[in-house]
């Protein structure tokens, strides 16, 4: 798609997706229509100046020395992955203390007592995050019929079956 400004002096080329996403009549308007945007003040453009500094230097990592950046990722994944199941085993652990059943008014009590330690501050996740880590641990489940959330911690465990006695006579006929 392209664009004659009221001018006259700019010819532009626009790809139909920013064309319907408004950026068309942004241009269109005359310069003088448009709100001047506020100059940024030196903290930003010094906070600008150092991510792109950073990016650069990352870059030049990545392309000339790949294992370091590597060996980093490993690392930070491997931090993120201890993070993750500390979380776990505080939510499992908290868990473990409440009813074998309660109602939908009484987990959100529940949920409010849980916050947990994150970057050295105790921090609280948003409720439907933090239901539906419980649910994908298996730690609650929901049952729609009685309007109750089960606490899956608490069910008993179950028996193990009998060691299996060899069979040496073969199939029974």
């Amino acid at each position: 798609m392209q664009l004659r400004l009221p001018q006259g002096e700019y010819l532009i080329t626009l790809p139909p997706l920013l064309a319907r996403r408004g950026v068309l009549n942004k241009l269109s308007r005359h310069p003088t229509e448009m709100s001047p945007r506020r100059p940024l003040t030196p903290a930003q453009l010094n906070l600008l100046r150092i991510r792109r500094e950073l990016t650069a230097r990352r870059r030049w990592l990545w392309k000339n020395k790949r294992h370091l950046m590597e060996q980093a990722q490993a690392k930070a994944t491997t931090r993120a992955t201890e993070i993750r199941q500390g979380v776990n085993t505080y939510c499992l652990e908290a868990v473990r203390t409440w009813p074998a059943d309660f109602t939908p008014k009484q987990l959100d009590e529940y949920l409010l007592t849980m916050p947990y330690t994150r970057k050295g501050k105790k921090r609280r996740m948003k409720r439907t995050s933090l239901i539906r880590r419980l649910r994908l641990l298996g730690l609650i489940a929901y049952v729609p019929r009685s309007n109750t959330w089960l606490n899956l911690c608490t069910l008993p465990q179950s028996k193990p079956s009998a060691p299996s006695q060899p069979n040496d006579e073969g199939p029974h006929q």
